[in-house]
């Protein structure tokens, strides 16, 4: 099975509402497409998925390209999906045959019944015990932690 990474944007690549970059968000994005884990061929198969209004996706748009986000990764920036509901996230990871997820709201983790591999970004204390796990989450504090289980 081939198998497609799904990025949310807000505390994970870019800090919620400023536009500043998450630490190493860009060179552990680099060494994700590198590994070509999540290519086949010549398709990278990662895509950056945001639930957000209007407002903030124009916002999350420029922020990208300020930080030249595409360029730097090596992800096409077609590759970017937004969706104006936290659930709405479970029937674009379905259509984009998303195996592996990360997200720094476990509410919205539980939600990706159709997701094999589910990482908890630096989840809050508050938004952990929201959280009713349906399905066991991987619990990350940062991209090196991250990379250290996605490339093992």
């Amino acid at each position: 099975m081939k198998k497609a990474l799904g990025i949310d944007c807000g505390n994970v690549i870019l800090e919620q509402m400023n536009g500043t970059l998450v630490n190493d968000s860009i060179t552990a994005i680099q060494t994700i497409v590198e590994s070509r884990i999540f290519s086949d061929e010549d398709n990278v198969r990662i895509w950056v998925v945001s639930k957000c209004g209007p407002r903030v996706q124009q916002l999350s748009r420029k922020w990208l390209k300020e930080v030249d986000f595409w360029n730097l990764t090596g992800i096409p920036e077609r590759n970017l999906e937004f969706c104006l509901n936290f659930w709405e996230k479970e029937p674009i990871c379905q259509r984009l045959e998303i195996t592996h997820f990360i997200d720094d709201r476990p509410k919205v983790l539980n939600c990706l019944t159709s997701v094999e591999t589910l990482y908890a970004f630096n989840p809050t204390t508050k938004a952990m015990h929201e959280y009713r796990q349906s399905k066991p989450v991987i619990i990350v504090r940062s991209w090196e932690e991250l990379l250290l289980d996605l490339l093992k």
